[in-house]
C-alpha cells in the first residue's frame, strides 16, 4: 500500500508536505519505478519553502482528501524541492515555458513514467476561477488524454525532450567554431566580438529603465542586481543617475525591512511598496555590494546619500548575521517565508492601533513615527500599514520642522522601540539549508562590500564563512550541494563551484593566499570533470545523473547570474594577475591551459544567448568588458605580513568612476594563510601607516611602482 514517504527527507519544503493525504514520494528510483510498473503518469510538483504560491497550493489541494485520493488513484506523485534539486527544476520549467509560455512556482508537471513532460502549468486552484480551470478538472482531463492517447501523449513528449536537448546542444563551443569558421578561436576573439553586443545591452537596459519608479519594467518589480550593477558601473552619467536612484527607492520602499534589514524578494507593484515578502540570501547578497559601491561613488557628490546608502547596505549584513544566520555551522540559511502564523506579511505589517500601541504613553515619537513611516487608518495593504520612509529627508524635516539630527536620532528610537515589539511575533518560518551556491555568493558580496566600506569586520565575517564552506561542503577533494544540520550531500552543480571559485578568486586576490591558488586549481579540474563536454565544448548545469532525462545548461544571467559569468571573471582575473606579477612559474603548463580552456568554454557557451537577447546575459558583458584591457592595480606590498584591505579600499574610492574597468589585488603569495585559517588574514593591524606602493598594470605590462594614486593613469 502506498503511503507519503516524505517524512524521512530533510528539506524543509518536503517535510512541510508529510503529512499531506497525498501519497508523496521523494524524487528517486522507487517511485520511477511504482510508475513504469504501474503504467501510470507521474505528477512531478515543484517548489520551496518559503514560496507563498506554494503554501496555497498545499493547503487548497495536496490537503484536501477528495483531490488526494484522485492523484494517489490516478498518478505517481512526486515532490521536488527546486532549491536542493535546480537540475530537475531547470529541465521541467523550460518545458512547461515551451508548452505555455509562462512559468513560476509552484511548478506542476505532468510526466510519462520514463520522466518525459506532456502538460505542465503553475498554480492551479481547487474551483475554478478567472477563467482558469479547478486542479481537480485538470487533473480529471490529464488523466483521461493520458490513458487514451498514449501514443500521442509518447510523439508529444519525444518531441518537448528532443527541443531541450537541441537547446542545451545550442551552446557548444563546437558549434560556434563551425559557425564563425574559425578553429582557433579563442577568449580574446570572443571578447572583440562582444564589444557591440556590451554596448546593446547598455542600449536596452536604458529603454527598459522606469524613470520614474526605479528598476526596469513594469509590475511586478525584482530589484535584478545583474542589470543594475551594468548601470551603475557604466560610464553614462545618466545610468549611474538611474543605478543610484533604484538603490535609494529600493531601500525607502516597502519592499526593505525598515525594523530588521533586508529586502524581499520582489515588489507586487511598480513602485516598491508592496513586497511579494518572502527573503532569499541570494536577492540580498548580491545587492549588499551594490549598495556599499553606490556610497563609495556618491561620497564626494552627495555625502548624506552616501551615508544613507552605507546604511543600507550594512542593514541588509546585520539582518543576515543576525536572522539568517545558522549557528551550528555559522553558513546561511537559504530563506524566509513569506507567511506567518498562516498569513502573507502578518509579521511585517502593522494596524494603525498596533502601531499606536508600539508606542504607548510616548506620543512625541509616536507622532513622529506615524508620520515618518507614513502609517494610516486604512493602510496600505488590506488595511494594515507596510512601512515606508521617506525619499528625500531634507524635505521631510523642512515640512515637519526638525532638524536632520533630530530626525535621524528619533528615527533610531523608534526603529528600536518597533524591532523590541515585532520580535515578540510568530516569525516567518525558516528554510534552514544552507546551499554552498547561495554561501559562495555570500562570501563574494560580504568581502566586496569590505573593501568598498574599509570594514575589517565583514572582511573577517567573509573569510571565516570560506573556511566554513570547505569544511562543509568540500569531502575528498569533491563538492556537494546542500547541508541541513547532519552532512552534506547532493553532488555539487556547476553554479556552487562557479560561485566558490568567484569567492576564492576574490579572497586569493586579497589574502595573497597560495592554498586558496591550490582550491581554484581543484574547483577548475572539478568543473572539466563533472560538467565539461570536452567533445563540443559545453558547460552544462549539472553532472550526468542517471535521474535526469535531459542535462541542462544555464548560459543566462537572471534573478541570479549565471555560473558561466562567474567561471569566466574569476579564471579571467587569476590569470591576469598571475601575469601581472610574474607568477607565471606557479603554474604548470597544462595548469595554465586548463584555467584557460574553461574560460574560453564559459564565455562561448554565452555567445549565442547573448547575441539574441542582451540583456540574458547582463552580468557577462559586464566582465567581457572588463577583460578588453585586464587593468589591475597592484598593492605592492613591503612587508611579509602587511595588511592592506585599507589601502584597497583607498584605490576603489579613487579610481570607481574610471573609464577602463579594473581589478585589484596584492602582489604576495604566501603559505601562511590556509583554507583553515584564511579569516586570520583580517587580524592583521590595520592603517596606512605602513607604506605600500601602487602599480598599473594592462596585458600591455606594468607602470613602475608609486606611492601616490594621483600619478597612475588608467589607460
Amino acid at each position: 500500500m502506498s503511503e507519503n514517504k516524505l517524512n524521512k527527507e530533510t528539506s524543509p519544503y518536503l517535510l512541510q508536505h508529510k503529512d499531506n493525504p497525498v501519497n508523496w514520494f521523494p524524487w528517486g528510483k522507487e517511485a520511477f519505478n511504482q510508475a513504469k510498473q504501474k503504467n501510470k503518469p507521474i505528477f512531478l510538483s515543484i517548489g520551496y519553502s518559503s514560496c507563498h504560491w506554494c503554501h496555497v497550493m498545499a493547503h487548497e489541494s495536496f490537503d484536501d482528501k477528495e483531490t488526494a485520493d484522485f492523484l494517489n488513484e490516478n498518478f505517481i506523485n512526486i515532490k521536488v524541492d527546486r532549491e536542493e534539486r535546480p537540475d530537475i527544476d531547470e529541465i521541467y520549467m523550460e518545458a512547461v515555458q515551451l508548452m505555455t509560455k509562462h512559468g513560476g512556482w509552484p511548478l506542476n508537471v505532468f510526466l510519462t513514467p520514463d520522466l518525459k513532460p506532456f502538460y505542465g502549468g503553475t498554480y492551479f486552484p481547487l474551483e475554478g476561477q478567472y477563467g482558469q480551470p479547478s486542479f481537480k478538472d485538470v487533473l480529471s482531463a490529464i488523466s483521461k488524454f493520458y490513458d487514451d492517447n498514449k501514443k500521442d501523449v509518447e510523439e508529444k513528449s519525444s518531441k518537448i525532450l528532443e527541443y531541450l536537448k537541441e537547446t542545451s546542444r545550442s551552446t557548444s563551443l563546437l558549434k560556434l567554431e563551425q559557425k564563425l569558421e574559425d578553429n582557433a578561436l579563442n577568449t580574446e576573439k570572443l571578447v572583440e566580438n562582444l564589444q557591440n553586443t556590451y554596448h546593446k545591452l547598455i542600449e536596452l537596459l536604458e529603454i527598459d529603465a522606469d524613470k520614474i519608479n526605479g528598476g526596469f519594467g513594469r509590475a511586478p518589480k525584482f530589484p535584478q542586481p545583474s542589470k543594475l550593477s551594468a548601470m551603475l558601473f557604466s560610464n553614462n552619467k545618466s545610468n549611474i543617475a538611474h543605478a543610484l536612484s533604484t538603490l535609494k527607492k529600493i531601500s525607502c520602499g516597502g519592499i526593505t525591512d525598515h525594523i530588521g534589514g533586508g529586502i524581499s524578494r520582489y515588489s507586487v507593484d511598480s513602485h516598491w511598496l508592496v513586497p511579494h515578502f518572502e527573503k532569499m540570501l541570494y536577492d540580498n547578497a548580491q545587492i549588499l555590494p551594490l549598495y556599499a559601491a553606490a556610497s563609495c561613488i556618491i561620497k564626494d557628490e552627495n555625502p548624506f546619500l552616501a551615508t544613507n546608502l552605507k546604511e543600507a547596505a550594512i542593514n541588509i549584513f546585520n539582518y543576515l548575521e543576525r536572522d539568517l544566520k545558522c549557528t551550528k555551522c555559522d553558513l546561511y540559511f537559504s530563506a524566509e517565508d513569506a507567511d506567518s502564523d498562516g498569513e502573507e506579511g502578518l509579521f511585517y505589517t502593522f494596524f494603525q492601533d498596533e502601531f499606536f500601541a508600539v508606542f504607548k504613553d510616548n506620543f512625541e515619537l509616536r507622532d513622529f513615527a506615524i508620520n515618518f513611516f507614513k502609517v494610516t487608518l486604512n493602510g496600505n495593504f488590506d488595511g494594515t500599514n507596510i512601512l515606508t520612509i521617506p525619499e528625500d529627508l531634507n524635505k521631510f524635516c523642512k515640512e515637519n520642522n526638525l532638524s536632520l539630527e533630530e530626525a535621524i536620532q528619533k528615527k533610531t528610537e523608534a526603529l528600536h522601540f518597533l524591532f523590541k515589539e515585532r520580535e515578540k511575533r510568530i516569525r516567518p518560518a525558516l528554510d534552514t539549508k544552507c546551499l554552498l551556491s547561495w554561501n559562495a555568493l555570500a562570501v563574494t558580496g560580504i568581502l566586496q562590500t569590505s573593501i568598498y566600506l574599509n570594514n575589517n569586520d565583514m572582511l573577517k565575517v567573509s573569510l571565516k564563512k570560506l573556511e566554513n564552506i570547505f569544511n562543509i561542503f568540500k569531502i575528498n577533494n569533491e563538492y556537494l550541494h546542500t547541508y541541513n544540520g547532519a552532512a552534506a550531500k547532493i553532488n555539487a552543480f556547476a553554479d556552487d563551484l562557479g560561485y566558490l571559485l568567484e569567492a576564492c578568486s576574490e579572497a586569493l586576490l586579497l589574502t595573497g593566499s597560495n592554498a586558496l591558488l591550490k582550491e581554484i586549481l581543484n574547483i577548475v579540474k572539478c568543473i572539466h570533470k563533472n560538467f565539461v563536454d570536452p567533445i563540443e565544448g559545453i558547460l552544462y548545469y549539472s553532472s550526468h545523473e542517471e535521474d535526469l532525462v535531459n542535462r541542462p545548461t544555464k548560459p543566462e544571467d537572471n534573478v541570479i547570474y549565471s555560473s558561466h559569468s562567474a567561471i569566466f571573471c574569476s579564471i579571467t582575473k587569476v590569470i591576469a594577475w598571475l601575469g601581472a606579477t610574474d607568477k607565471y612559474n606557479l603554474l604548470s603548463q597544462s595548469e595554465h591551459k586548463m584555467l584557460e580552456s574553461l574560460a574560453l568554454i564559459a564565455i562561448s557557451n554565452t555567445v549565442a544567448l547573448s547575441d539574441n537577447v542582451p540583456i540574458a546575459c547582463a552580468q557577462m558583458l559586464q566582465k567581457v568588458k572588463w577583460f578588453e584591457s585586464k587593468n589591475i592595480i597592484i598593492v605592492n606590498e613591503d612587508k611579509e605580513n602587511f595588511a592592506h584591505l585599507e589601502y584597497f579600499h583607498k584605490i576603489y574610492s579613487h579610481f570607481l568612476m574610471s573609464k577602463s574597468k579594473y581589478f585589484i589585488a596584492g602582489n604576495q603569495l604566501n603559505d601562511k594563510y590556509s583554507l583553515e585559517n584564511i579569516s586570520e588574514y583580517s587580524k592583521q593591524s590595520m592603517g596606512l601607516n605602513n607604506k605600500a606602493s601602487f602599480s598599473y598594470c594592462n596585458k600591455n605590462g606594468c607602470q613602475l611602482p608609486t606611492d601616490n594614486l594621483s600619478e597612475i593613469t588608467i589607460l
